[in-house]
């Protein structure tokens, strides 16, 4: 995934994109590997099968948190600016930056689901886990939804609106995860 997301940073490169959006890459590109480097440090080096403590895993939760939170601003940033210019639906570099602004959220549940298959998350945090998993999915989802439609060409309103719909439901999952977590 890293070198994909290299090579994604390289194109928009070369392909002459502005200032913003090779910045907007490179932040993007820094919260996938502060990612990997939670799961490098944090949950492979634990032999698996075995559950960390409550205060690694709020601790973990809260970096995940914050990636759902950054990455999610992005992505509704990105999604606002095609409202209100929609010419941009059509612009490559622009459909390019709304997509990689769900890597971090994809790489953010693949090591939520890891940790629920190795057996790492407290019985205490097990349903705030599961309410997290849940709320990354759901964001996921509706990103996936959003971006099908627009590079589909069909631009179908309601589509659009359930992927929004989709997206701003998990935000609501998100925070009850958040009070189970510090409850």
């Amino acid at each position: 995934m890293k070198k994909f997301l290299l090579l994604v940073a390289v194109m928009f490169i070369m392909s002459g994109c502005n200032a913003k959006l090779d910045e907007e890459t490179k932040e993007l590109l820094d919260e996938n590997e502060s990612i990997q480097e939670v799961v490098k440090e944090d949950i492979i080096q634990d032999e698996s099968g075995t559950q960390i403590s409550e205060e690694k895993y709020a601790e973990i939760h809260g970096e995940i948190v914050d990636i759902f939170k950054e990455s999610g601003k992005s992505a509704l940033a990105i999604m606002e600016d095609g409202t209100n210019n929609p010419e941009l639906f059509n612009d490559e570099d622009w459909v390019d930056s709304l997509g990689i602004t769900f890597s971090p959220l994809y790489l953010a549940e693949s090591l939520l689901e890891k940790m629920s298959e190795e057996g790492k998350v407290p019985d205490s945090m097990k349903e705030a886990h599961e309410y997290t998993l849940e709320a990354f999915g759901g964001f996921n989802k509706g990103g996936k939804v959003i971006l099908n439609s627009i590079e589909d060409g069909s631009f179908n309103s309601q589509i659009l609106n359930e992927g929004v719909d989709m997206m701003s439901s998990s935000v609501g999952t998100m925070e009850t995860a958040i009070e189970l977590r510090d409850n």
